[in-house]
């Protein structure tokens, strides 16, 4: 009849559409890349004042800081 094998071809004669992949040069960055970090007298714990958990600034020399909640802007020993 006029049935056509699927499988005419042997495997190992079949030629596979390979991909082409395209190389692009990185050229340098023209501007400098954004590196967003918070400030380095802060730190994340409870306000013993208003009970809150949040952002904490360290305040005075090292050995003697005191800390100041973000949230009621109150002084407390630490």
């Amino acid at each position: 009849m006029g049935h056509q094998n699927a499988y005419t071809h042997s495997p190992a004669s079949l030629k596979l559409n390979r991909p082409i992949w395209k190389v692009f040069v990185m050229g340098r960055r023209k501007t400098q890349k954004i590196i967003r970090t918070g400030p380095k007298n802060a730190t994340t714990g409870m306000c013993p004042l208003c009970k809150t958990i949040g952002k904490v600034f360290l305040l005075g020399p090292p050995g003697q800081e005191r800390g100041k909640c973000e949230k009621c802007r109150q002084e407390f020993e630490l």
